[in-house]
């Protein structure tokens, strides 16, 4: 009967241990399945977020294709300009200035009073409330929007750097830009000794790890 009750407890310690494998198990299963229903709940939150972003509709139109012209320097003229971020609080009001071809014009002024919104209506990143932007007598309305972002660069003053090529990082990823021009752009730029740092020529454009040459 002793034997009998050891073997019959043996069986169940057994039993036992089966079971808890396999509800530890189911357990597990669970969980990750918990786990993976709240990944695909962000998935799809993310997606549905992105999908609004791309139904987003700009006010920035094009205008209807007349030629900015190319190939010099523009007159830029800033006529009754005005400008608010937020209705009843204007950055810019009734500006107006004229800057012949080929002279600088610098701005000064405290933070906020504008200046980095002149560049961004002039790039067409913003249209004016009131007033019209025009180069060589051409209200940049009428310009598509890559024509005149032909004519207008706009840098600023943040320095922003992908995690990419030399080659990307100038061209703004348009394989379309031959290496000559890429050279040209970084003769310009006066970082032809840094860029020979890198190695070949042939080879140097395309570098992923450039950043950790140092220009001396």
């Amino acid at each position: 009967m002793g034997v009998s009750l050891r073997a019959y407890g043996q069986l169940l310690a057994r039993y036992l241990k089966h079971q808890w494998s396999r509800f530890a198990l189911l357990v597990m299963l669970v969980c990750s399945s918990i786990g993976l229903v709240e990944s695909l709940q962000n998935i799809g939150a993310t997606v549905e977020r992105l999908q609004e972003l791309f139904d987003q509709k700009s006010t920035i139109v094009d205008g209807p294709s007349v030629a900015i012209p190319a190939g010099r320097p523009l007159t830029l003229e800033f006529d009754s300009v005005s400008f608010s971020y937020t209705e009843g609080k204007p950055v810019l009001k009734n500006v107006s200035f004229q800057l012949p071809a080929g002279r600088v014009l610098g701005l000064l002024g405290c933070t906020g009073g504008g200046k980095t919104t002149i560049a961004r209506l002039l790039f067409r990143l913003y249209d004016p409330t009131d007033g019209c932007i025009m180069l060589d007598g051409i209200d940049i309305k009428q310009a598509t929007l890559a024509e005149l972002r032909q004519r207008v660069a706009y840098v600023t003053q943040d320095v922003q750097l992908f995690q990419a090529s030399v080659r990307d990082n100038i061209t703004f990823f348009d394989r379309s830009i031959p290496d000559a021009r890429i050279l040209e752009v970084i003769e310009a730029l006066g970082l032809a000794e840094w860029y020979r740092i890198l190695g070949p020529v042939s080879t140097s454009c395309d570098r992923q790890d450039w950043r950790s040459c140092s220009h001396e």
